[in-house]
Formats: C-alpha cells, structure tokens, sequence
C-alpha cells in the first residue's frame, strides 16, 4: 500500500531498492537520502514533486537526523 501512495505523490515508502529499480530508472520515485540505506539495501523513497514542500522538506530534515542516531 505505502508504495503506490509514493508513486503518486501522497507519502514516503520504505522499501528494498532492487524492488523499485524501474520506477527510480522512470523518475516515478526518488531516494529521500542519497547515502542513507536504513537496513539491508532498505530506504525511503518519494515522488519528487514533495520537495516543492516545505512541510516535507522539515520533515525530511527531522527524518535524517533522527536516523543518524
């Protein structure tokens, strides 16, 4: 379900990348930590058009910090 909420621009998925390399090839997604892998090749993924947000990018900020813990 969190997946296809990503795709469409409605949240944040944590998933495996080799699970989503197509739709990361067709720009349908984006990584939100270009170095941050969460566990074992997991991390979140977004569309890109939430960066346009400030709430997302607070959130995003709020995000890594606290998986840098």
């Amino acid at each position: 379900m969190e997946l296809p909420a990503a795709i469409e621009g409605l949240g944040i998925a944590i998933v495996r990348l080799t699970l989503v390399k197509q739709e990361l090839m067709n720009k349908q997604l984006v990584v939100l930590f270009e170095s941050d892998v969460v566990r074992d090749h997991y991390s979140f993924v977004f569309h890109e058009s939430k960066l346009r947000s400030n709430g997302f990018r607070s959130f995003r900020n709020w995000l890594r910090e606290a998986v840098a813990q």
